[in-house]
Parts: structure tokens; C-alpha cells; sequence
């Protein structure tokens, strides 16, 4: 009776690790979620205080 928990319980628990890995490979991110890469801008980059409206 034990071996045949010991397998039911693996068993379960090798379901459960493969239904979590593929909700986890198909599961899609809000579109409010920006997961894509992020590259740094090239060139040179400036500020110009000169058109601004401080007093």
C-alpha cells in the first residue's frame, strides 16, 4: 500500500510540475507590461534650456 502512494504522489507531482511549466511558457503578459529589450539610444544627446519658459 505504501509503494502505491509513493506513486500516486509522484505522479501528482510530476503533473503539477508540467502543467505550471507550460502555463508559465504560454502565458501572455498584459499589453500595459512592456517585457521586450530596452537598447540604449546612440549618438550624442543635449539639453536645451534656451526655449524654455522659467522666470
Amino acid at each position: 500500500m505504501k509503494k502505491i502512494h509513493t506513486a500516486v504522489t509522484l505522479i501528482i507531482i510530476f503533473f503539477m510540475v508540467a502543467a505550471l511549466y507550460i502555463c508559465g511558457r504560454y502565458e501572455n503578459a498584459p499589453d500595459r507590461i512592456f517585457t521586450g529589450k530596452v537598447s540604449a539610444p546612440e549618438g550624442e544627446w543635449t539639453i536645451d534650456i534656451s526655449g524654455g519658459e522659467q522666470e
